[in-house]
């Protein structure tokens, strides 16, 4: 079984997302976006077997009304789950939809999660724990990002990491 991730991933801003967190590699970060990491926000992440996919993509698609969503980043979180990555992401405004959209697609997959549902872009992860003042001048000086986000089913690495986009609902 591979390890999947249904997501919504900006449709025009995709290259600011990136460009913004490469501003952070100094960091020496574990996880950050660029070619190897699409911008995205995580709804589920699920194991299933490949030749499964394409009708897990249709069952969700025949089950979800709206799969765009318009989100505006303002704000950063700065968490760790484990005292040995720290994760640097941004928060959307608003979340109800997402939690909403979240809700719907566990049930879809049949999945739960081990810790509440917390939407939010991830921009890096990183062995040093004092990220948070050492990135307090790129955060200051952030301008707000805004777009349209649509919904995707995509591989992802162990990281959480978004990879590839297979399938993705058109507007």
């Amino acid at each position: 079984m591979k390890k999947y991730n249904i997501a919504i991933i900006p449709v025009n801003q995709s290259k600011a997302f990136t460009a913004f967190s490469q501003k952070f590699t100094w960091l020496d970060p574990v996880y950050h976006l660029g070619e190897k990491s699409l911008p995205h926000i995580t709804i589920c992440q699920f194991y299933r077997d490949e030749n499964e996919i394409e009708n897990t993509w249709k069952d969700i698609c025949i089950k979800i009304s709206d799969y765009s969503l318009d989100l505006k980043f303002t704000g950063f979180s700065f968490i760790t789950f484990d005292n040995n990555i720290f994760w640097i992401s941004l928060m959307p405004d608003d979340v109800s939809e997402l939690h909403k959209l979240q809700s719907e697609i566990a049930v879809v997959l049949d999945v739960s999660n081990k810790r509440p549902y917390d939407p939010h872009l991830t921009l890096i992860g990183t062995l040093d724990s004092t990220y948070e003042s050492k990135s307090a001048l790129l955060t200051k000086e952030y301008s707000p990002i805004s777009d349209k986000f649509v919904l995707a089913l995509g591989e992802c690495d162990e990281l959480g990491q978004f990879i590839r986009v297979i399938y993705r609902a058109m507007i």
